[in-house]
């Protein structure tokens, strides 16, 4: 039977085997692709990359001795898919998996591999977990953005990077090699100090940068914000009329966020607020369709 099925594969036409596999998952394409071997040579063109293992991941902080050894593995892992990989484009490159800065020159290596191939979208997710529990980094682990994401003119439409050292000098950069961005999402940076500026974004995102003191932009086009944190930020985002949906939360960022904001949540359609119980806030929602508390105990 497998073999039956193997012969009916190799006699599909390219172009139907390469629209079967690109509505699969990577892992599935990879499964499919024992099939034949004609049915390998195509999965090769697959554009949606995804780098994930969470088990693995899970394990190196349950066993230090598997740490070197299983990122290691994982580096060869990801090396090897983008050496076979044949494709002209990448739709998607993510990589999720708990690396620090000494595998800086492999990330930057994927990165711009995608890059030249008219990548639409990035996510890196370098966080550190253990037994079920986000762990900070010191300063010196966190891996940088690849270069090559401020080096040229990309086609990026999507750009979520958590647990990697974006700086302010980045943010600047992006309007400028990043034209087409319609979503950003930084997490976890230890070097952001402001977000500032004009931003074509529909979707920004910033989630606990422990640095953070300033978010002042205009954005046009802006559909929604996130932001989260401990600290207090100064926040003003002024000629914003398509924004309609909100989430902020936690700490004292929280009370502050929403009096900078104060101007706008008039136009909101939608407003989450992530309330630590500790803090009173006073928010006038008569006017919102959809207002949604979500609090915690402390």
């Amino acid at each position: 039977m497998a073999e039956e099925n193997a012969d009916l594969f190799s006699k599909l036409p390219e172009e139907i085997l390469v629209s079967i596999i690109t509505s699969f998952t990577m892992n599935e394409a990879a499964r499919f692709s024992l099939v034949s071997r004609q049915c390998e040579v195509v999965w090769r063109y697959f554009p949606v990359l995804i780098f994930e293992d969470c088990k693995a991941k899970e394990k190196v902080w349950n066993s230090w001795d598997a740490i070197f050894e299983d990122r290691a593995s994982f580096v060869r892992r990801v090396d090897r898919v983008l050496e076979k990989h044949l494709g002209t484009t990448i739709d998607e490159l993510r990589i999720t998996f708990d690396l620090e800065r000494s595998w800086q020159s492999n990330v930057d290596k994927w990165v711009a591999f995608a890059l030249d191939k008219q990548l639409k979208r990035l996510e890196h997710n370098f966080s550190t977990i253990y037994r079920g529990i986000y762990l900070p980094r010191y300063d010196g682990q966190l891996l940088n953005p690849p270069p090559k994401l401020t080096g040229f003119k990309s086609c990026l439409t999507s750009l979520c990077l958590r647990h990697v050292n974006v700086t302010d000098e980045f943010i600047d950069y992006l309007p400028h090699s990043c034209p087409l961005l319609e979503m950003l999402c930084i997490e976890g940076s230890s070097y952001l100090t402001r977000v500032t500026g004009a931003l074509s974004v529909k979707q920004l995102e910033v989630y606990y940068c422990p640095k953070l003191k300033k978010i002042n932009v205009s954005a046009r086009k802006l559909h929604s914000f996130t932001l989260f944190g401990v600290f207090p930020v100064e926040v003003h985002i002024v000629d914003a009329p398509s924004l309609i949906k909100m989430s902020v939360g936690w700490g004292e960022i929280l009370p502050h966020a929403l009096d900078y904001l104060s101007d706008i949540l008039s136009q909101l359609v939608y407003l989450k607020i992530s309330l630590d119980l500790g803090l009173p806030i006073m928010v006038c929602a008569s006017s919102l369709p959809h207002f949604l508390f979500n609090t915690v105990l402390t």
